[in-house]
């Protein structure tokens, strides 16, 4: 079963989403005129909601954090629910679900997997000497991630590939007010889940790459 630790997905139904908490909103206007309503925000955790009122369309765009004490999973086919039922919890907004798991379509999507491996530098070491096509593909440590990359210039074609440790990940100041979200006895089954593990994650960003990669003929959240 696929896992993934970030989704955006696009809704052409803006009716789909109402109860717009406009204290929480941007609301954004065009001669007079209301074209869209945003929110982001980037800590604890990513999440991005814009309702297009002109294209009709609805984009959400959220990590496996929004699971809060079901994480570990990732997002998953057996999860998604919950995913849109947590970020109703929020009362930012209120999407209707059944509409979104039916009909959105999937344009970004980070396909993840942590497992456990006890030493990530002679791993990526190892994984770099593999390269034999520099031109065609790097290979860098960039802040302890390690990240090979396919050297195209066009969009669709792009593909990244970003290794890093998970445990350490964890330990920064972000996800540690996330963990703080969670009550103590959640917060250290989190750390302790994490110990020695390594997060593999590939980053899938134009519906081509998401249909070729994920081997599907359509790019509908169903499907992926």
């Amino acid at each position: 079963m696929l896992t993934f630790d970030k989704l955006k997905i696009v809704v052409s139904a803006s009716d789909c989403i109402d109860n717009i908490n406009l204290n929480k909103f941007s609301t954004i206007s065009k001669n007079g005129v209301v074209t869209e309503y945003k929110y982001q925000q980037v800590s604890p955790y990513q999440l991005y909601i814009e309702k297009d009122v002109t294209d009709n369309e609805v984009i959400i765009e959220f990590t496996g954090k929004i699971l809060g004490a079901r994480y570990s999973e990732l997002i998953n086919q057996t999860n998604i629910r919950q995913c849109l039922q947590n970020l109703n919890t929020l009362e930012l907004c209120n999407l209707d679900i059944d509409t979104i798991l039916n009909e959105g379509k999937v344009v970004k999507a980070d396909v993840t997997i942590d497992t456990e491996y006890p030493d990530i530098t002679s791993l990526t070491k190892e994984l770099q000497s593999c390269i034999k096509n520099n031109e065609r593909y790097t290979a860098v440590n960039k802040r302890g991630n390690f990240i090979v990359e396919k050297n195209v210039k066009t969009k669709n074609r792009k593909l990244r590939l970003t290794i890093y440790d998970k445990e350490q990940e964890m330990s920064l100041q972000d996800n540690q007010r996330w963990l703080q979200t969670l009550d103590e006895a959640e917060a250290k089954t989190f750390n302790d889940y994490f110990k020695n593990k390594i997060r593999f994650e590939l980053n899938l960003n134009s519906v081509k790459a998401i249909k070729d990669w994920l081997c599907i003929s359509d790019n509908s959240l169903s499907s992926v």
